[in-house]
């Protein structure tokens, strides 16, 4: 096999041609180092709530619900997950085939970190096809010092009513409905 560079050329060859002087490599690594600082300051403001609030359904948070063929009730229980304190303004909207008619709950409310509070929203139903199978947040309108933030949380959803019980290995059962149309239909079904 011939030789494509010779001794020779090698030897006029610069070893450190390349590389960054030590000027350079301290720039950078300062650079890295401050990008990473900030990424993580980032991620803990939004975290903690200041920015875009943290609020959601508590893990331990269960859930009550009634249907009548007019109405159907949920209740909504919101936590402060972040760090800074919230004021709930409100919560619940209208959507296919679901009217909202009431909110049962205490607006405005302060919720502190960690703290919970529930609400109940009550619904008509307009068109029992029409409601959504598909996940459903509700929306929840917090006041921050630059207007108002509408926060969207998931309710957790519902075993089918007329399922036979199994689950899967998945984690999710395979029976699960969102909580409006398992709502909908039992009322839909008094009728």
């Amino acid at each position: 096999m011939a030789r494509l560079v010779s001794d020779s050329v090698w030897q006029q060859l610069d070893p450190y041609a390349g590389r960054l002087s030590a000027r350079t490599a301290r720039r950078l690594r300062v650079g890295a180092a401050i990008v990473a600082i900030a990424a993580v300051s980032a991620g803990a403001l939004g975290w903690s709530g200041l920015i875009v609030p943290n609020i959601g359904w508590p893990r331990d948070g269960g859930w009550g619900a009634s249907t009548s063929p007019e109405l159907i009730t949920h209740e909504v229980v919101v936590e402060n997950k972040g760090w800074a304190p919230v004021e709930v303004l409100g919560m619940g909207r209208s959507g296919a085939g679901l009217e909202l008619v009431e909110v049962r709950g205490t607006f405005p409310t302060t919720l502190e970190a960690g703290q919970t509070m529930q609400a109940e929203l009550v619904y008509r139903v307009t068109d029992c096809a029409a409601v959504t199978d598909e996940p459903w947040p509700v929306p929840v309108r917090v006041r921050r010092p630059w207007g108002v933030h509408t926060s969207y949380v998931e309710l957790p959803d519902k075993t089918s009513w007329d399922a036979p019980s199994a689950y899967s290995y998945t984690g999710r059962n395979p029976y699960a409905v969102e909580w409006q149309r398992w709502l909908a239909d039992m009322s839909c079904a008094y009728r």
